[in-house]
């Protein structure tokens, strides 16, 4: 069950997925974002390693595509520290409502009919109630806090996966059955790529540099090579 609540007006998004990994992670926040119409500045979230490497509280290490996706809607992060569930106690408290109020005692044939009956719930009775803390109707301060929302960017996120590869002594790497050139140097490393849809970049695993940018090979077995790659003696 993914609950994002927003801090002020307590309204929320509410979602269940079979399971949970980077991509979904990211795509159930931006299917948060759409709901709202908007993007909040700041986000506290919980440690999960689909979202936070290393919860460090002056210095965070984020999952690259998480944090790719939030730099992309313009979100600072704030990760929790460990053990520390008061941080997070409003996200924790509309976890627990939804579990008592929306869902126990219901079976559902699906997951489908499972999150429709969550978003007819959320809609017609969670945005609808007068809040316990705030004394006030839910959906009537939403209408307050929206305006304080940034607006959502013209664009969506492009997911892209991460592989680990070496580079052969012929200065490529290959991906999915193609070969992309590296910079002489890299030869015999190991180097860090990220495959897109339309893009192949290849990163340097120390300085998480981009090293070079490929577009993605139309066919297996063919080559794009920068001709900057290619070494002075062969």
């Amino acid at each position: 069950l993914f609950v994002l609540a927003l801090g002020c007006s307590r309204h929320a998004f509410r979602k269940v997925v079979w399971k949970s990994s980077q991509e979904i992670w990211c795509a159930l926040h931006e299917e948060a974002f759409a709901y709202f119409g908007g993007v909040p500045k700041t986000i506290r979230l919980d440690n999960l390693r689909e979202g936070v490497i290393d919860p460090d509280i002056y210095d965070p290490e984020l999952n690259p595509l998480y944090a790719d996706l939030l730099k992309h809607y313009g979100v600072v992060a704030i990760p929790c520290r460990p053990y520390a569930p008061d941080l997070k106690g409003k996200v924790e408290s509309a976890v627990g409502y939804t579990q008592r109020t929306g869902l126990a005692g219901r079976r559902f044939e699906t997951i489908d009919e499972q999150n429709s009956h969550l978003f007819h719930w959320n809609d017609r009775w969670a945005a609808t109630r007068i809040h316990g803390t705030t004394k006030r109707q839910v959906r009537e301060m939403f209408e307050e806090e929206r305006p304080f929302l940034a607006p959502l960017p013209a664009t969506r996120f492009e997911y892209y996966r991460t592989l680990e590869r070496r580079a052969h002594f012929d200065g490529h790497i290959e991906v999915d059955g193609a070969y992309y050139s590296v910079p002489s140097r890299y030869i015999g490393s190991a180097v860090v790529v990220r495959v897109g849809r339309l893009w192949v970049r290849i990163i340097d695993p120390i300085r998480h540099e981009c090293i070079r940018e490929h577009a993605v090979a139309l066919s297996k077995g063919s080559r794009r090579t920068v001709d900057a790659d290619r070494p002075k003696q062969t």
